[in-house]
């Protein structure tokens, strides 16, 4: 997490630290880090709920690879004009309460631009983009 998040040379820098993704403080050190989570249960990688957010209290977890996978839908645009990814993820809290909301990730020529839980919002983000992209 802290080389993806720091590291420029990290082969996937630019998917984390590249695209401001950051680390909450109390998660520097590894104590603070497996007081919050707690021991890392089988099967299971650490997980971002909120897949444009940081590593923060409220947005990690651990999760099996199939739950991380299930709120991720396949792009569909151009990648020279842009476009909007559409991503429905389910947060699940400790009580096992589940809310489900939708991310819209607006890119670029394959480069991240921007994400907006408003549709309309992530339609102007990439207006935006691309007429300054012109």
């Amino acid at each position: 997490m802290k080389q993806r998040c720091n590291n420029p040379n990290h082969a996937y820098y630019h998917r984390y630290g590249g695209r401001s993704i950051k680390y909450a403080e109390e998660f520097e050190t590894f104590a603070g880090f497996l007081s919050y989570l707690g021991e890392r249960p089988d099967n299971t990688t650490l997980d971002r709920i909120d897949p444009d957010g940081d590593y923060i209290a409220g947005n990690v977890r651990w999760a099996s690879p199939s739950v991380q996978s299930s709120g991720r839908l396949p792009y569909k645009h151009d990648k020279v004009k842009g476009g909007i990814n559409e991503r429905r993820s389910v947060y699940e809290d400790r009580a096992g309460f589940k809310t489900e909301y939708m991310t819209y990730v607006v890119t670029l020529r394959g480069k991240y631009v921007g994400s907006s839980t408003n549709r309309e919002e992530a339609e102007e983000m990439l207006r935006k983009a691309l007429e300054s992209d012109a």
